[in-house]
Protein backbone atom coordinates (compact mmCIF):
# COMPACT_ATOMS: atom_id res chain seq x y z
CA UNK A 1 0.00 0.00 0.00
CA UNK A 2 1.51 3.65 -0.87
CA UNK A 3 0.97 6.68 0.58
CA UNK A 4 1.05 10.02 -1.42
CA UNK A 5 4.64 10.85 -0.51
CA UNK A 6 5.65 6.96 -1.64
CA UNK A 7 2.98 7.61 -5.07
CA UNK A 8 5.04 10.86 -5.80
CA UNK A 9 8.16 9.48 -5.22
CA UNK A 10 7.08 6.27 -7.89
CA UNK A 11 5.81 8.92 -10.18
CA UNK A 12 8.73 11.17 -10.20
CA UNK A 13 10.35 11.64 -13.09
CA UNK A 14 7.09 9.67 -15.45
CA UNK A 15 6.84 12.98 -18.14
CA UNK A 16 2.84 13.25 -18.10
CA UNK A 17 1.89 10.95 -15.41
CA UNK A 18 1.06 13.49 -12.90
CA UNK A 19 -1.67 15.59 -14.59
CA UNK A 20 -5.14 15.87 -15.69
CA UNK A 21 -7.19 15.66 -19.32
CA UNK A 22 -9.74 13.40 -20.22
CA UNK A 23 -8.26 10.11 -21.22
CA UNK A 24 -5.32 10.17 -19.02
CA UNK A 25 -4.73 6.11 -17.20
CA UNK A 26 -3.82 8.44 -14.00
CA UNK A 27 -6.48 10.75 -13.75
CA UNK A 28 -7.78 8.87 -11.07
CA UNK A 29 -4.69 8.95 -8.54
CA UNK A 30 -3.70 12.58 -9.57
CA UNK A 31 -7.59 13.29 -8.32
CA UNK A 32 -7.27 11.40 -5.33
CA UNK A 33 -3.64 13.27 -4.51
CA UNK A 34 -6.09 16.68 -4.43
CA UNK A 35 -8.78 15.21 -2.36
CA UNK A 36 -5.80 14.02 0.28
CA UNK A 37 -4.04 17.58 0.08
CA UNK A 38 -7.63 18.94 0.99
CA UNK A 39 -7.16 17.28 4.47
CA UNK A 40 -4.92 20.50 5.19
CA UNK A 41 -2.18 18.20 6.89
CA UNK A 42 0.71 17.87 4.88
CA UNK A 43 2.36 20.60 3.45
CA UNK A 44 5.03 18.70 1.63
CA UNK A 45 1.77 17.18 -0.52
CA UNK A 46 0.92 20.36 -1.28
CA UNK A 47 4.22 21.76 -2.15
CA UNK A 48 4.47 18.52 -4.63
CA UNK A 49 1.50 19.56 -6.36
CA UNK A 50 2.53 22.91 -6.67
CA UNK A 51 5.83 21.61 -7.97
CA UNK A 52 3.98 19.49 -10.38
CA UNK A 53 2.66 22.85 -12.29
CA UNK A 54 -1.21 23.02 -10.02
CA UNK A 55 -0.61 26.23 -8.91
CA UNK A 56 -3.22 26.97 -5.70
CA UNK A 57 -6.24 29.22 -7.01
CA UNK A 58 -6.59 32.41 -4.25
CA UNK A 59 -9.86 34.01 -4.88
CA UNK A 60 -11.58 36.83 -2.22
CA UNK A 61 -12.02 34.55 1.22
CA UNK A 62 -9.34 32.44 0.46
CA UNK A 63 -6.15 31.11 1.61
CA UNK A 64 -3.47 29.60 -0.57
CA UNK A 65 -5.81 28.11 -2.45
CA UNK A 66 -7.98 26.99 0.59
CA UNK A 67 -11.45 28.00 1.48
CA UNK A 68 -12.87 27.29 5.10
CA UNK A 69 -16.29 28.53 6.81
CA UNK A 70 -16.93 26.13 10.25
CA UNK A 71 -16.01 23.16 9.88
CA UNK A 72 -16.67 23.19 5.97
CA UNK A 73 -13.55 23.59 3.44
CA UNK A 74 -12.17 23.04 -0.08
CA UNK A 75 -8.99 23.40 -1.88
CA UNK A 76 -8.72 25.49 -5.46
CA UNK A 77 -6.41 24.61 -7.95
CA UNK A 78 -5.28 25.81 -11.46
CA UNK A 79 -3.54 23.37 -13.89
CA UNK A 80 -1.12 25.51 -15.13
CA UNK A 81 0.58 22.46 -17.61
CA UNK A 82 -2.98 22.22 -19.41
CA UNK A 83 -3.53 26.04 -19.95
CA UNK A 84 -5.42 26.94 -16.55
CA UNK A 85 -8.15 23.87 -15.91
CA UNK A 86 -9.57 24.19 -12.52
CA UNK A 87 -9.40 21.94 -9.79
CA UNK A 88 -11.70 22.21 -6.88
CA UNK A 89 -11.23 19.41 -3.84
CA UNK A 90 -14.01 19.07 -1.15
CA UNK A 91 -12.57 18.07 2.30
CA UNK A 92 -13.85 15.19 3.90
CA UNK A 93 -14.48 14.80 7.90
CA UNK A 94 -11.65 15.70 9.97
CA UNK A 95 -12.62 16.12 13.83
CA UNK A 96 -13.16 12.70 14.50
CA UNK A 97 -10.89 11.03 16.82
CA UNK A 98 -8.95 8.07 17.51
CA UNK A 99 -8.30 8.10 20.52
CA UNK A 100 -11.38 8.32 22.05
CA UNK A 101 -12.52 5.90 19.05
CA UNK A 102 -14.92 6.42 16.42
CA UNK A 103 -18.11 5.68 17.85
CA UNK A 104 -17.53 7.64 20.84
CA UNK A 105 -15.97 10.79 18.65
CA UNK A 106 -19.16 11.19 16.52
CA UNK A 107 -20.69 13.14 19.23
CA UNK A 108 -18.16 15.87 19.47
CA UNK A 109 -17.71 16.10 15.80
CA UNK A 110 -19.50 18.71 13.58
CA UNK A 111 -18.53 17.36 10.24
CA UNK A 112 -21.60 14.47 11.43
CA UNK A 113 -24.41 16.52 10.38
CA UNK A 114 -23.31 17.06 7.42
CA UNK A 115 -23.41 13.61 6.94
CA UNK A 116 -27.43 13.31 6.94
CA UNK A 117 -27.66 16.97 5.02
CA UNK A 118 -25.08 17.43 2.61
CA UNK A 119 -27.24 20.64 1.56
CA UNK A 120 -26.43 22.38 4.77
CA UNK A 121 -22.37 21.54 4.55
CA UNK A 122 -22.26 22.58 1.15
CA UNK A 123 -24.40 25.52 2.06
CA UNK A 124 -21.23 26.68 4.02
CA UNK A 125 -19.30 26.68 1.26
CA UNK A 126 -20.95 28.70 -1.73
CA UNK A 127 -19.85 32.11 -1.13
CA UNK A 128 -16.07 30.38 -1.67
CA UNK A 129 -18.17 28.10 -4.82
CA UNK A 130 -19.27 31.69 -6.05
CA UNK A 131 -16.32 33.24 -6.61
CA UNK A 132 -15.04 29.97 -7.99
CA UNK A 133 -17.69 29.90 -10.37
CA UNK A 134 -17.02 33.73 -11.07
CA UNK A 135 -13.36 33.20 -12.15
CA UNK A 136 -14.53 29.91 -14.48
CA UNK A 137 -16.87 32.11 -16.23
CA UNK A 138 -14.90 35.39 -16.18
CA UNK A 139 -11.84 33.29 -17.13
CA UNK A 140 -13.38 31.37 -19.89
CA UNK A 141 -12.45 28.42 -18.14
CA UNK A 142 -13.57 24.75 -20.13
CA UNK A 143 -12.79 22.29 -17.80
CA UNK A 144 -13.39 21.73 -14.16
CA UNK A 145 -12.72 18.71 -12.32
CA UNK A 146 -14.57 17.70 -8.85
CA UNK A 147 -12.76 15.58 -6.06
CA UNK A 148 -13.34 14.65 -2.50
CA UNK A 149 -12.98 11.98 -0.01
CA UNK A 150 -15.59 10.79 2.41
CA UNK A 151 -17.53 13.64 2.83
CA UNK A 152 -16.07 15.85 0.64
CA UNK A 153 -16.72 12.97 -2.34
CA UNK A 154 -20.46 13.43 -1.20
CA UNK A 155 -20.00 17.41 -1.47
CA UNK A 156 -18.88 16.75 -4.96
CA UNK A 157 -21.86 15.12 -6.23
CA UNK A 158 -24.04 17.98 -4.96
CA UNK A 159 -21.86 20.39 -6.88
CA UNK A 160 -22.13 18.79 -9.93
CA UNK A 161 -26.11 18.52 -9.28
CA UNK A 162 -25.55 22.46 -9.22
CA UNK A 163 -23.60 23.45 -12.38
CA UNK A 164 -24.84 21.55 -15.32
CA UNK A 165 -22.20 21.78 -18.34
CA UNK A 166 -22.63 25.30 -19.56
CA UNK A 167 -21.42 28.11 -21.67
CA UNK A 168 -18.24 26.03 -22.89
CA UNK A 169 -17.64 24.25 -19.39
CA UNK A 170 -17.42 20.92 -18.78
CA UNK A 171 -17.41 19.38 -15.25
CA UNK A 172 -15.97 15.50 -14.49
CA UNK A 173 -16.60 14.78 -10.95
CA UNK A 174 -14.49 11.63 -9.01
CA UNK A 175 -14.94 10.91 -5.37
CA UNK A 176 -13.38 8.07 -3.40
CA UNK A 177 -15.21 6.48 -0.04
CA UNK A 178 -18.15 8.77 -0.49
CA UNK A 179 -21.88 8.05 0.90
CA UNK A 180 -24.43 9.28 -1.30
CA UNK A 181 -26.63 12.97 -1.17
CA UNK A 182 -28.36 12.93 1.47
CA UNK A 183 -31.23 15.42 3.63
CA UNK A 184 -32.85 15.33 6.34
CA UNK A 185 -36.28 14.51 4.86
CA UNK A 186 -34.28 11.02 3.66
CA UNK A 187 -34.26 9.82 7.36
CA UNK A 188 -36.98 8.05 8.96
CA UNK A 189 -35.46 6.30 12.43
CA UNK A 190 -38.82 4.17 12.63
CA UNK A 191 -38.03 2.69 9.84
CA UNK A 192 -34.97 0.39 11.48
CA UNK A 193 -32.20 -0.16 9.55
CA UNK A 194 -31.50 1.17 6.94
CA UNK A 195 -33.41 4.10 8.55
CA UNK A 196 -34.69 5.47 5.06
CA UNK A 197 -37.68 7.14 4.86
CA UNK A 198 -40.05 7.22 1.46
CA UNK A 199 -38.71 10.08 0.13
CA UNK A 200 -35.16 8.76 0.43
CA UNK A 201 -36.41 5.72 -2.01
CA UNK A 202 -38.21 8.12 -4.36
CA UNK A 203 -35.08 9.89 -4.84
CA UNK A 204 -32.67 6.95 -5.19
CA UNK A 205 -34.93 6.05 -7.57
CA UNK A 206 -34.94 8.77 -9.69
CA UNK A 207 -31.05 8.56 -9.37
CA UNK A 208 -30.56 5.65 -10.34
CA UNK A 209 -32.74 6.15 -13.88
CA UNK A 210 -31.03 9.45 -14.41
CA UNK A 211 -27.79 9.20 -13.60
CA UNK A 212 -25.13 11.76 -13.53
CA UNK A 213 -22.09 10.36 -16.45
CA UNK A 214 -19.57 13.15 -15.16
CA UNK A 215 -19.06 11.61 -11.97
CA UNK A 216 -17.22 8.42 -11.03
CA UNK A 217 -17.11 6.70 -7.78
CA UNK A 218 -14.48 5.07 -6.39
CA UNK A 219 -15.71 2.29 -4.18
CA UNK A 220 -13.84 -0.23 -1.51
CA UNK A 221 -16.46 -3.09 -1.12
CA UNK A 222 -16.38 -3.56 2.68
CA UNK A 223 -15.92 0.40 3.39
CA UNK A 224 -19.42 1.19 5.18
CA UNK A 225 -19.46 5.05 4.03
CA UNK A 226 -19.98 4.15 0.34
CA UNK A 227 -23.47 1.96 1.58
CA UNK A 228 -25.27 5.09 2.78
CA UNK A 229 -27.33 7.58 0.50
CA UNK A 230 -28.06 8.84 -2.61
CA UNK A 231 -25.78 7.64 -5.31
CA UNK A 232 -25.89 9.72 -8.20
CA UNK A 233 -23.00 8.99 -10.30
CA UNK A 234 -22.99 7.33 -13.44
CA UNK A 235 -19.85 5.25 -12.82
CA UNK A 236 -18.02 2.97 -10.05
CA UNK A 237 -15.31 1.67 -9.90
CA UNK A 238 -15.10 -1.37 -6.93
CA UNK A 239 -12.17 -2.76 -5.48
CA UNK A 240 -12.67 -5.71 -3.28
CA UNK A 241 -9.74 -6.05 -0.72
CA UNK A 242 -11.78 -8.21 1.98
CA UNK A 243 -9.10 -11.65 0.67
CA UNK A 244 -6.35 -10.24 2.31
CA UNK A 245 -7.47 -7.61 4.74
CA UNK A 246 -10.43 -8.72 6.67
CA UNK A 247 -14.28 -9.21 6.79
CA UNK A 248 -16.20 -9.03 2.93
CA UNK A 249 -19.21 -6.66 2.84
CA UNK A 250 -20.25 -4.29 5.06
CA UNK A 251 -22.45 -5.96 8.15
CA UNK A 252 -23.70 -3.64 10.49
CA UNK A 253 -23.69 -5.98 13.57
CA UNK A 254 -19.68 -6.45 12.95
CA UNK A 255 -19.62 -2.87 12.62
CA UNK A 256 -21.43 -1.90 15.93
CA UNK A 257 -18.80 -4.90 17.61
CA UNK A 258 -15.80 -3.36 15.94
CA UNK A 259 -15.53 -0.50 13.81
CA UNK A 260 -12.07 -0.68 13.16
CA UNK A 261 -12.17 -3.71 11.44
CA UNK A 262 -14.01 -1.57 8.87
CA UNK A 263 -12.76 2.17 9.12
CA UNK A 264 -9.61 1.06 7.41
CA UNK A 265 -11.47 0.18 4.43
CA UNK A 266 -12.55 4.09 4.80
CA UNK A 267 -9.03 5.28 4.70
CA UNK A 268 -7.69 7.81 1.71
CA UNK A 269 -4.73 5.94 1.54
CA UNK A 270 -6.36 2.62 0.95
CA UNK A 271 -8.00 4.50 -2.18
CA UNK A 272 -5.18 5.86 -3.29
CA UNK A 273 -3.64 2.56 -3.24
CA UNK A 274 -6.99 1.51 -5.37
CA UNK A 275 -6.59 4.45 -7.85
CA UNK A 276 -2.37 3.70 -8.52
CA UNK A 277 -3.34 0.18 -9.02
CA UNK A 278 -6.24 1.24 -11.53
CA UNK A 279 -4.07 3.85 -13.75
CA UNK A 280 -1.54 0.94 -13.88
CA UNK A 281 -4.44 -1.53 -15.17
CA UNK A 282 -5.48 0.95 -17.74
CA UNK A 283 -1.66 2.25 -19.21
CA UNK A 284 -0.66 -1.25 -19.17
CA UNK A 285 2.29 -0.63 -16.85
CA UNK A 286 3.28 -3.32 -14.13
CA UNK A 287 1.30 -2.93 -11.02
CA UNK A 288 0.41 -4.99 -8.35
CA UNK A 289 -2.51 -4.58 -5.64
CA UNK A 290 -3.97 -6.85 -3.09
CA UNK A 291 -7.90 -6.56 -4.40
CA UNK A 292 -9.42 -7.73 -7.34
CA UNK A 293 -11.64 -4.88 -9.21
CA UNK A 294 -14.72 -4.57 -11.09
CA UNK A 295 -16.59 -1.81 -13.53
CA UNK A 296 -20.01 -0.64 -13.47
CA UNK A 297 -20.49 1.88 -16.24
CA UNK A 298 -24.28 3.20 -16.64
CA UNK A 299 -25.10 2.94 -20.60
CA UNK A 300 -25.98 6.64 -20.60
CA UNK A 301 -22.35 7.85 -19.27
CA UNK A 302 -20.54 5.20 -21.59
CA UNK A 303 -17.93 7.76 -23.19
CA UNK A 304 -18.99 11.32 -21.03
CA UNK A 305 -15.88 10.85 -18.57
CA UNK A 306 -12.40 10.25 -20.03
CA UNK A 307 -11.22 7.39 -17.92
CA UNK A 308 -14.47 5.62 -19.11
CA UNK A 309 -12.20 5.04 -22.90
CA UNK A 310 -10.27 3.27 -21.33
CA UNK A 311 -13.21 1.45 -18.89
CA UNK A 312 -15.81 0.52 -21.00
Amino acid sequence: MSDAATILQELAGETGTLSLYPGAPYEALTLSLFADAAYGDDQSLTQALDDAGFSPLTLDGMTDGTYVNENAAFDAWVDDLTGGEVVLAFRGTDDLSSATGFLASLSGSADVAGWTDTAAYYDLLSQGVAEVDAYIAANGVSLVYVTGHSLGGATTAYYLTEHPNADGTVYLGMSFGAPGILSPGDIDLSAGFPPYSAQFYAEAAQAALDPDPRLTMFVIDEDPATYFGVKTGGVEITYDYSQTMGPSTFDLTSFLEDPASYTQYHDLTLYMDAALNYGGLLSGAATSSDATVSITVDASGASATGILAFAS
